[in-house]
C-alpha cells in the first residue's frame, strides 16, 4: 500500500468489501467512495467512545506501516 503522506486528500478510509478481492457480487458491488477529509475525523470508528484509538493515531499509524487506516483502530 502506498503512503498517505504525499497524498493531499489525506488517507482513504474503506471497509474491506472495498477493498475485496473476486467478481462483483451482493457483498461485493464494486462501489468504492471516500470520505471527505474534513469529515473523517468524523467517522464512528474514530469516535472516543467506540475506540480507543483516535483519527490523528491511526493516520500515523497507517503512514508509519503502509496498512489502511481502518486497521490501525483499536476497537
Amino acid at each position: 500500500m502506498p503512503s498517505h503522506e504525499n497524498d493531499p486528500n489525506g488517507p482513504e478510509v474503506a471497509t474491506d468489501a472495498h477493498e475485496a478481492d473476486g467478481p462483483f457480487h451482493a457483498w461485493n458491488p464494486g462501489l468504492n467512495s471516500t470520505i471527505p477529509p474534513h469529515l473523517q475525523p468524523l467517522v464512528s470508528l474514530f469516535r472516543a467512545e467506540n475506540a480507543y484509538t483516535g483519527f490523528d493515531e491511526a493516520t500515523e499509524a497507517s503512514n508509519l506501516c503502509g496498512l489502511p487506516i481502518t486497521r490501525m483502530v483499536d476497537l
